[in-house]
This record gives structure tokens, sequence and C-alpha cells, in this order.
């Protein structure tokens, strides 16, 4: 049985399904360029003008790491005193890595995390800086909008579909039993690819939103067949594998 995930290859994925005894590949399913690294840096070295931090994706958090690196340690220092806020375990790992806390990472959620840092104590005066890519959900900013509070959005990275799933451009490689959708860009590829038996594939999203990105294309093609099998509790690797083990368990 091989599981399929859309992604880059990430051995925090491959090592608890291989031991659960599945079958793994990779594929990306976008590419990424850096953006306004400049500006991250002088955002950085002037923290102390910020009420808090949040980071939403683990190329934002990498792109974090890269910039207080480059500055002085009193940067790195200066950067702990101040609350930051963290979309998932995964986007916090990279900055536990050099030091930093972390809070809300197990909210679950865009929605969730702004519960948490909206009803938490700070000094709202300042604005929060708010590090992204180019695509992200607008829970946050919205909702901080919604308190007259200052969200100050910066963009650190965009992304661009690939045309096709790699995977599936290799002729010797066999049909997957699982593939993994981490988000919305990663069904509308797959939509694309309009060849494969996507009807023999059973499918798992890492969350609500890509899983409303499959309902949204079984409604347009009239095929069930692409609305999730099993949608993880959390985004974590242990809500997955729990997710898609029991899914096969029911099936058996």
């Amino acid at each position: 049985m091989t599981t399929l995930f859309l992604k880059a290859h990430d051995a925090k994925y491959q090592v608890p399904f291989e031991a659960a005894g599945y079958s793994v590949a990779f594929s990306d399913v976008l590419t990424f360029t850096r953006l306004n690294e400049n500006v991250l840096v002088q955002s950085l070295s002037k923290i102390a003008n910020y009420a808090s931090v949040i980071v939403t994706s683990p190329r934002a958090s990498q792109a974090v790491v890269d910039a207080i690196t480059s500055l002085p340690s009193q940067a790195l220092i200066s950067l702990s005193t101040v609350p930051i806020y963290s979309v998932g375990k995964t986007t916090s790992k990279p900055l536990i890595d050099i030091g930093l806390n972390c809070l809300g990472d197990d909210a679950g959620s865009g929605e969730a995390l702004a519960q948490v840092i909206t009803t938490a104590e700070g000094d709202w005066s300042k604005p929060t800086l708010f590090i992204c890519g180019e695509k992200h959900h607008d829970a946050l900013p919205n909702s901080f909008a919604s308190l007259g509070r200052v969200l100050e959005e910066l963009v650190v990275y965009s992304s661009v579909q690939v045309e096709r799933i790699a995977y599936f451009q290799n002729v010797e490689n066999a049909l997957p039993s699982w593939v993994v959708f981490f988000s919305p860009s990663g069904v509308q590829v797959a939509k694309k690819m309009e060849y494969i038996k996507w009807s023999n594939i059973k499918k798992a999203a890492i969350g609500k939103t890509t899983a409303a990105a499959l309902a949204a294309v079984a409604q347009d093609c009239q095929d069930a067949s692409w609305n999730a099998n099993t949608v993880a509790a959390k985004p974590t690797v242990d809500a997955l594998l729990e997710g898609i083990a029991g899914y096969d368990k029911k099936e058996c």
C-alpha cells in the first residue's frame, strides 16, 4: 500500500507511516520563492515595536530563522521577549530549535489560533507582525480587523503550482492506495490530471479547508469519489496516520 504525500520529502511523515506498514512517496505540488528578506531582517531588528509575532507556516518560520541568525545575538534575545504565535507544531519547530517559545501551536487551525491570540493579554497599542506566505487564510486578519487591532502583514515567500504531479509522470510507479492533500493547490493540480484513475485512490485531507476543496471538485465533477475519505482531526502526523489507518481498518 503506497501513500503519496503531495509535499516535499519529509522524514516526519515517512518514519511513522513506514512503521505502520505503509510504503510512502512524496511529490511536491508547489515551488517557492523567498520575498522581502531585507524587510524581514529590518522588522526583526526592531521587534520591540511589535506587541507580538504570528508565523503561519514552516517556510515562514525558516525565513525568520535565517533572518534572525544573520543579526547580532541580541536580536534573538529581544525576539524571545515577544509572544510568538504559531500555526501548528511543524511551524513551531524551526523556531524552537533556535531557542524560541511558541504559543497556540496546538490550536489546530488559523481560526482557533485567532481566538487564542485575540483573547490574550498584551499591549495592543502596538501592531502585531504577521509573517506569512503570499497565499494565506483571512481568519487572522479578519479577527484583528473586527477588534480594531493593527496587523502588519509581511509576505516572506510566494508559491506557484506545478503543472503535473511528478509521481504520476513515472510509468514505473504504481497507482497509490492513498493520496494525502495538504492544500487546495494540490487538489487543483490533481484535478487537471484527468487521465489518472482518481476513483481508485483514497484521499486524505490535512484539514477542513483542503477537505472543502476536495468536496468542491466532487460537486463540480459530479463524482463523489473526490470527497476526502478521511480528514485529520488536527494538522499533525499522528492525527493523519490515525485517520488513514482507522479508515483502512474499517475497510478490512
